[in-house]
């Protein structure tokens, strides 16, 4: 945006350098109004109507495309040096050269939970830990998206239940950020709906349900915490 902006008031300069300044017969320039247009002459003859611009009516283009899915895989916090680079952690490495690689992007705290709450409510709601019972009364991403009028699911890798509490040895409950809000928790049909474990997502593929919005949690073996 800012080269655009320098480009047209290069453009503005140089239309202007090249307007006459009106003169009177003595040969002394004549003052200028500031709301006049110096670009035509002053002429009572009318404009014929097929010289005048349409109007514009065409409807502007949406700066962001109307994407049928929204996918969003939520990998363990590891430093970056931790990571790129590392022969031990091929998969990764693999999808960072042949997509994008964001190297100035900063997790907003540690541990894992706070960073979770941040992605799907803003803040971290005063959470600095990983823990299982600081429920939050919160507006969140769902709510926003339910509200357009679109649909949406968390699909939790190794999750022994819909809308489950509580940890394993493979699913971590801190993972789930969804879990956390209480108007997701407290209703029960929203939260079996939309909380569900992975196993649902190839359910959900062949009857051809997917949500607008999915959020994938691999399990905490797959997402690199182990």
């Amino acid at each position: 945006m800012p080269k655009i902006i320098v480009l047209f008031c290069v453009l503005t300069v140089l239309v202007s350098a090249c307007v006459p300044t009106p003169v009177s017969p003595t040969g002394l320039p004549l003052p200028v109004s500031p709301t006049a247009t110096p670009f035509l002459p002053v002429t009572n003859t009318p404009v014929p109507s097929d010289t005048l611009a349409p109007t514009l009516t065409a409807t502007p283009q949406p700066l962001v495309p109307d994407f049928a899915h929204i996918v969003i895989i939520v990998f363990e916090n590891k430093e970056f040096g931790t990571v790129i680079g590392n022969s031990s952690m091929p998969n990764f490495n693999r999808l960072a050269q042949a997509y994008t690689l964001l190297t100035q992007h900063y997790a907003v705290t540690h541990p894992s939970l706070p960073n979770y709450l941040a992605i799907v409510g803003g803040d971290t709601f005063g959470i600095t830990s990983d823990c299982t019972d600081c429920f939050v009364s919160a507006p969140n991403l769902a709510d926003q998206i339910e509200v357009s009028g679109r649909t949406w699911k968390t699909y939790q890798e190794d999750m022994p239940e819909a809308c489950y509490l509580g940890g394993t040895l493979a699913y971590a409950q801190k993972h789930n950020p969804f879990i956390y809000f209480d108007s997701i928790r407290l209703n029960t049909s929203r939260c079996e709906n939309a909380v569900v474990p992975l196993t649902q997502l190839e359910t959900d593929i062949q009857a051809q349900t997917l949500p607008d919005f999915l959020f994938i949690t691999p399990n905490i073996c797959n997402d690199a915490h182990d």
